[in-house]
């Protein structure tokens, strides 16, 4: 009977032996035959395609093509087969450059592809032959889309899927409408990429990693909260401004980056989360969700937002690992007030917190006795003219500073109407040494100002 061969072994000549058993014992060797042993055959589809990957993306400049186009293809840098079949392609960082050419998808029984750091500009649509892919590596190249075809990239039987896929670093600016075909898909990495959107589909991954870090999103698709089995999800460095309704539903994350954005709320259903490392800083957000105050995590970042200290007082002792909160925005708006001699100074801030202490300041000197959210002063003479601002710190949230935007408060000796009027004509107070003195911060905005005698009418200015 006729043993297997060795589908490994070399291109060379084998020595043999052949001994015969008797009854009486083993008889002398005969002498040696020399045996060529035969490579596997390598389907030629699968040869000429990688020929053609050679002649299309550069072969001759690439920093190692070992054997290429001479010898057994088994024999060539990069390259693994399986008795007549490719089943490996592995040539990252080789200075491949160019398209993939359309015969690549003669390669179906690759089941790992890697690509990464090389020039490659475009993928055919015969990439979704590669039906028993499990491992996708295209990572730092110069793609700008992917063909629609790689939304069939699923397997013919569930276990020869593909589970990872890497295609950040690229230049892509959309996916295809399919790409949720990809549903048994474990690992996802788009991120350095300028994605503004995600297809409808997107929702019906089932990956447990997606990551989609420093793109160009302005949104997520609402079916988005719909993504089954997800535990670490990276949005970080892109320009959401708002969720989907329904993102509360991903239910079994566990991390969770959405730093560098440009969010102003989250949904209600954001409560609902039991992720335990949520980052969320460098965003716009003034409130958290209530839901999540008696949440336990490892790592919570708030910095850089708009919040105040009722969104951060129920997370003291609630992090075991890492909580961050300074520095949090100015509250309030630049106000400008324009007052007279004599009238009441009054305004009151709004400021979240139930261990709140706070100190107003003018001209940044502190006020003594203003120890309110609320400044009143009456009577006010032109001495109080100036910057007001107010100072709100906590003593369950350590080191935390608020300040309110500055208060700039305008005071002059006459009532200036605001008639809207291109001339306006103010009747002074009584004379002061034969003068009337106006402070108008505003005096660009009327073509002259008169003033006249009360009593004459006429004009003294």
């Amino acid at each position: 009977m006729r043993n297997p061969i060795d589908q490994n072994l070399n291109n060379g000549i084998y020595d043999y032996y052949v001994t015969a058993l008797y009854d009486e014992g083993e008889s002398d060797p005969s002498n040696s035959v020399e045996v060529m042993i035969d490579q596997p055959v390598i389907l030629e589809a699968d040869s000429m395609a990688l020929v053609d990957l050679y002649n299309q993306c550069g072969g001759m400049f690439w920093n190692n093509a070992e054997n290429w186009l001479n010898g057994p293809v088994n024999e060539w840098y990069g390259i693994t087969t399986v008795e007549n079949r490719v089943t490996k392609v592995m040539l990252g960082v080789n200075g491949l450059f160019g398209a993939i050419p359309e015969s690549f998808g003669y390669l179906s029984a690759v089941d790992d592809l890697y690509l990464a750091g090389n020039n490659i500009e475009s993928l055919p649509e015969s990439i979704g032959n590669l039906q028993a892919c499990s491992e996708f590596w295209i990572s730092s190249n110069s793609l700008t889309a992917l063909p629609e075809s790689i939304g069939d990239m699923v397997a013919l039987e569930e276990l020869a899927s593909l589970q990872n896929c890497s295609l950040d670093q690229n230049q892509l600016i959309e996916l295809p409408e399919n790409f949720g075909n990809l549903s048994i898909l474990l690992e996802l990495s788009l991120s350095y990429n300028n994605l503004t959107h995600l297809p409808v589909s997107f929702g019906d991954l089932n990956a447990y990693e997606i990551l989609i870090v420093e793109n160009q999103l302005e949104e997520l698709p609402e079916t988005f909260g719909k993504i089954d089995n997800i535990q670490f999800l990276g949005l970080d460095r892109n320009n959401l401004t708002t969720l989907p309704a329904n993102f509360g539903e991903l239910l079994t994350l566990g991390y969770l980056g959405i730093t560098e954005n440009q969010l102003e709320s989250l949904p209600e259903s954001f409560g609902d989360l039991e992720a335990d490392t949520l980052l969320l800083s460098s965003n716009h957000l003034a409130e958290i969700p209530e839901g999540l105050f008696d949440n336990l995590f490892i790592y919570l970042w708030l910095a850089d937002n708009h919040l105040q200290f009722g969104s951060i007082e129920p997370f003291i002792g609630q992090v075991s690992q890492e909580l961050t909160y300074i520095p949090q925005a100015d509250f309030g708006t630049d106000t400008n007030l324009f007052l007279v001699v004599g009238d009441t100074l009054s305004y009151a801030y709004d400021v979240s917190g139930e261990n709140n202490e706070y100190q107003w300041y003018f001209n940044d000197q502190e006020i003594e006795g203003a120890y309110t959210s609320s400044i009143y002063i009456e009577n006010i003479t032109e001495d109080d003219e100036g910057v007001y601002k107010l100072v709100v710190t906590n003593t369950l949230v350590a080191d935390l500073v608020l300040e309110s935007e500055p208060m700039n408060v305008y005071i002059s000796l006459v009532n200036i109407p605001e008639n809207g009027t291109e001339d306006l004509k103010v009747y002074p107070n009584p004379v002061t040494d034969g003068k009337v003195i106006v402070d108008f911060p505003e005096k660009e905005q009327f073509d002259h100002l008169e003033i006249l005698n009360t009593i004459s009418r006429d004009s003294i200015l």
